[in-house]
């Protein structure tokens, strides 16, 4: 039986890879000389210059993890490799798994199209991009709109009061016809009356 540890990081492995390495520096080399030194056969990415020495969708799997979690590397990886589109569902769980895109990986697919999972996710993605957008947007249309009614009060206001017509400040706060007549009146309108 051979034990193989698969580091999932996308950076170097600078962790000790012999039990020796585990020791401090200063130990006696005696009693070392007690200790197996067991070597750890450890798959690193990152050190692998041909990732098609293995035949399985491992390879495909062991690419994402060394682009880590650049976006735009990975999103020209699986725009451009044609082999992400036939992956086996554990390595497309897996993919998805180091990448966090929280892809739907359909239950009863064998196979997936991990291209065609990160285009849907994307697209839910600009879909509530815009959703939000909207809504902010409409809120902020409101407050300005809200603040351009209150300054457009505010100068009928200074108006009447310059005019020495205090009498009409409390009908122009509860009656809006009367209101939208002094504006004409005086010639007050918002910026986008214009």
């Amino acid at each position: 039986m051979i034990t193989i540890t698969v580091y999932w990081g996308p950076d170097k492995w600078d962790a000790p890879r012999r039990l020796h390495e585990m020791f401090p520096s200063g130990i006696d080399p005696e009693i070392l000389a007690f200790i197996p030194d067991y070597k750890m056969n450890l798959v690193v990415p990152e050190e692998i210059d041909d990732l098609n020495v293995f035949m399985t969708d491992v390879k495909h799997v062991l690419k994402i993890v060394r682009i880590g979690n650049d976006k735009n590397r990975l999103k020209d990886l699986l725009s451009n490799d044609k082999a992400f589109r036939n992956i086996d569902r554990d390595s497309a769980i897996a993919i998805n798994t180091f990448t966090n895109l929280n892809l739907t990986i359909p239950e009863n697919q064998e196979v997936v199209d991990v291209c065609k999972a990160v285009e849907e996710w994307r697209q839910e993605e600009r879909e509530e991009g815009r959703v939000v957008g909207r809504a902010e947007g409409r809120a902020e249309g409101r407050a300005e709109g809200h603040q351009e009614g209150e300054d457009k009060l505010a100068r009928l206001i200074d108006a009447l009061i310059n005019a020495g017509r205090n009498d009409d400040i409390a009908k122009v706060a509860t009656d809006k016809n009367y209101r939208e007549k002094l504006y004409l009146e005086f010639n007050i309108v918002e910026p986008k009356d214009v």
